[in-house]
């Protein structure tokens, strides 16, 4: 559902058994990011690179998250803290 909304999210995971709300971590599409990244002054920089160079990836992508929240999930469903990682989630890289 999330991958449907925001077009910056490659792959998400999202966890929240147990506890009182979901966490989620985001990995940014590389391709869909460059044209965002060309106009915020990041264009040169590799996707590690975007997404620890400035807070401006995660606030985007927050929008999304709390556009997320107001389609009607239940409180236990909707993602109240997350993270951008900086790299594709893989087996490979145990994650």
């Amino acid at each position: 559902m999330f991958n449907g909304i925001c077009p910056y999210a490659s792959q998400i995971i999202v966890y929240g058994e147990g506890m009182p709300y979901c966490v989620a971590l985001v990995s940014l599409d590389s391709e869909a990011i460059n044209e965002w990244a060309a106009k915020n002054g990041l264009g040169d920089k590799s996707l590690p690179q975007r997404s620890r160079a400035t807070r401006r990836p995660g606030n985007m992508i927050g929008g999304y998250v709390d556009t997320l929240e107001q389609a009607n999930l239940n409180r236990w469903e909707q993602i109240k803290k997350f993270a951008v990682i900086d790299r594709e989630l893989s087996v490979g890289q145990g994650i």
